[in-house]
């Protein structure tokens, strides 16, 4: 399969589930939960030793994660959705996303996680949270670059 239908397929399997997912408000732990049944041996490791979440002043740029360190990032990602970190998570799912070597399907988890993360950010924005306020402007600063 060609890099631009592989690229063109996960397009759609996302905005299919995008769209398939309106109306509803998303879970971040049923969407971590298949992100560990997509990646079984970081999530083993990831709950094995979960890594303490230092905080991270708001104006910190993302720790750069290394190209081939999917392993790392996914063990980053499920350990600040498990402390309800969200907004690490999300930049650390975002990277995953970038990785060479992500199945569609992995993609797919990756992409449920996200959107149920940031949904709760909004929410919680909404309701005048300054930290979720932070770290939805922090995502914000790592898509513009």
């Amino acid at each position: 399969m060609s890099s631009n239908a592989f690229q063109n397929s996960v397009a759609a399997a996302i905005l299919l589930l995008t769209l398939s997912g309106c109306g509803r408000k998303p879970d971040v732990d049923a969407a971590a939960a298949k992100v560990e049944k997509a990646f079984p041996a970081e999530a083993q490791a990831a709950q094995a030793a979960p890594e303490p979440a230092a905080p991270v002043p708001d104006n910190a740029a993302p720790a750069a994660v290394p190209q081939g360190d999917i392993n790392a990032s996914v063990k980053a990602a499920l350990a600040a959705v498990h402390s309800k970190d969200y907004g690490e998570g999300v930049i650390a799912v975002q990277n995953v996303q970038q990785m060479p070597g992500v199945t569609a399907n992995q993609l797919m988890a990756l992409e449920r996680a996200k959107q149920a993360m940031v949904a709760n950010l909004q929410e919680r924005a909404e309701q005048g949270d300054a930290k979720a306020k932070a770290d939805l402007q922090r995502i914000e600063r790592t898509r513009s670059q």
